[in-house]
């Protein structure tokens, strides 16, 4: 058997692209072996239990399993380059296949865009907002559960104490730091303004104070006119209460007054029974005459009020100091439907804003009954007053009210039915 010198074989500069081509002469120590192996099994196996150390380098870490290290008086890098113009290079680090991740969740992602890249075709999960020569930095989860603790945030900070995160644009100077997060919140340098929406923009303090200002001339001026309100409420009440004093005033010259009418009454009462209900000659009062029955008078009636609760001929003249008194009846609120009670209603007061329809009972021979009705609203409001065109003043069924006015409907019953109600309607 020849014999070959390792040392006189001929020399190899590189090792030939394909390492399946290239053949390597080694010993198996624990086995005793002699043999070959190629370039790409030892390509394989040669870090697949050992740290992978690249440069001038030492381990210093724990868990290490990578150590790239360099003296360089200027810097050092490791340099990762797309030879595709139309891809983009990127260094990604995936969450393990059990928490998630995948080449299209759960990783964070840096990278730069060659010149051919195609924004919304890359891929990565950028779309638009990628332009080419482009570098960038993001997290992509799933989007799935409920946000934060689903994944997929991208935190970026300075975690010792009295450190920034600074912000720069358009250079590399520290001119050109736009903004800075530091422990006490975000603060814009250099004379950088914040922009809105609308376009505007803002650099100091100056509008909120402006605003504020605003704000406390207006609530100054509202105690202003809330003292001034105040002030004409406590004159309202002055007033309200000397009506009052007048009020109760005239209920004791009312009072005065009824007792006063009570013995006139008895008096008439007396008078009708010696003269079978009429009286000859004048009646003077100075109070009230109340009249229950039928009674019939050729005299005059010259002081006090007459009261008529059945039917009164007077033939002569009825002159009463005080004019006639009557019981108003009147609704609260807006009415959109009221009932004339012939029998017991002599004046009724009532507020609409949408309309009103009358109707009536007790039809009573003789009797008149007025009706005031305010329309609140702002536009016309229909008012139906319940009796034909024929027995109307407007010759209608119906009669619009003007905004804000008021009407007054006189209804007058000649007999004991619709057919004989008749109804004057006046606008003022």
């Amino acid at each position: 058997m020849s014999t070959v010198k390792i040392s006189e074989l001929a020399l190899i500069n590189q090792l030939n692209a394909n390492t399946s081509n290239t053949l390597f002469v080694a010993v198996d120590v624990p086995t005793g072996v002699t043999g070959k192996f190629t370039g790409h099994t030892l390509a394989q196996g040669l870090y697949s239990n050992e740290i992978l150390n690249v440069g001038l380098n030492q381990s210093f870490l724990p868990n290490t399993i990578a150590q790239y290290s360099l003296a360089g008086a200027s810097y050092i890098q490791t340099n990762l380059v797309n030879l595709d113009d139309g891809g983009t290079a990127d260094i990604v680090v995936t969450a393990n296949a059990r928490s998630g991740g995948t080449d299209s969740a759960y990783f964070i992602d840096m990278g730069f865009a060659n010149a051919n890249v195609t924004p919304g075709l890359e891929f990565n999960n950028l779309g638009s907002s990628l332009n080419p020569l482009d570098g960038y930095i993001y997290v992509q989860g799933n989007g799935v559960g409920n946000a934060p603790t689903r994944g997929g945030n991208l935190i970026v900070g300075a975690t010792s104490t009295n450190t920034q995160i600074k912000f720069i644009a358009g250079g590399y100077n520290s001119q050109n730091i736009v903004a800075q997060i530091t422990s006490d919140g975000f603060k814009m340098v250099n004379g950088h303004p914040i922009f809105f929406a609308d376009g505007s923009t803002q650099n100091t303090a100056a509008n909120p104070i402006a605003f504020s200002q605003a704000s406390f001339d207006k609530a100054n001026s509202a105690i202003t006119l809330g003292q001034s309100g105040y002030a004409q409420a406590n004159a309202a009440y002055n007033q309200a209460n000397s009506a009052i004093t007048l009020g109760q005033s005239g209920y004791s010259q009312a009072n005065t007054a009824t007792t006063t009418g009570q013995a006139a009454f008895a008096k008439a009462n007396n008078a009708l029974a010696n003269t079978t209900g009429t009286f000859a000659g004048d009646l003077t009062l100075t109070g009230n005459l109340i009249a229950f029955g039928i009674q019939s008078t050729t005299g005059a009636i010259t002081t006090g009020n007459l009261i008529v609760n059945g039917t009164t001929n007077i033939s002569g003249s009825v002159n009463p100091q005080k004019g006639f008194i009557y019981t108003p009846t009147q609704y609260p609120g807006a009415q959109t439907a009221i009932t004339i009670d012939f029998a017991n209603n002599s004046v009724i007061r009532a507020n609409t804003s949408t309309g009103c329809t009358v109707s009536f009972v007790n039809y009573t021979l003789g009797k008149e009954v007025v009706l005031w009705l305010t329309n609140t609203a702002g536009t016309n409001q229909t008012f139906t007053h319940g009796v034909n065109a024929l027995n109307s003043t407007v010759n209608s069924t119906t009669y619009n009210i003007p905004g804000t006015s008021t009407i007054m409907a006189r209804y007058f019953s000649f007999g004991n039915d619709l057919a004989n109600t008749f109804v004057a309607v006046v606008h003022a």
